[in-house]
């Protein structure tokens, strides 16, 4: 109860409920903003070479093996990638940069708020100039 002019009131029901119900909703934008995490649906991971070192600039492409929908990205300096927001369904995944081998992961299942982890290790292809260091 609270006091309003001396005397003492119950609270209003229709404010309580509204209050319940402003509550409600902001549990529900906080659950919301929780899940938008780049990688809650869709695929992640690092590209290395062979002898562990992270490749830049490979490029990922994930292809959905039913509506034929493509995305795609490059690796990062640390030869890592995120193909987020994917529609739930099969993906083909392939790997391709100039002087490496050209990869392919077939059939990565793709579901709601599970996203799939893929680190790949791909392969200088014959007679390609080694990759230059960082200083």
């Amino acid at each position: 109860m609270r006091a309003i002019n001396g005397r003492r009131h119950a609270p209003n029901s229709r404010i309580i409920s509204a209050l319940f119900v402003c509550s409600g909703m902001a549990l529900a934008f906080v659950a919301a903003a929780k899940t938008k995490d780049p990688t809650a649906t869709g695929i992640h991971g690092h590209v290395r070479d062979s002898d562990k070192t992270a490749i830049e600039g490979v490029h990922v492409k994930a292809m959905n093996s039913k509506s034929k929908a493509t995305i795609a990205t490059d690796t990062n300096a640390d030869g890592e990638f995120a193909l987020s927001k994917l529609a739930s369904g099969i993906y083909d995944v392939t790997f391709s940069k100039d002087g490496f081998e050209f990869m392919l992961y077939p059939h990565i299942r793709v579901s709601k708020n599970q996203p799939i982890a893929l680190d790949v290790t791909i392969h200088r292809a014959a007679g390609a100039p080694p990759l230059k260091q960082p200083n």
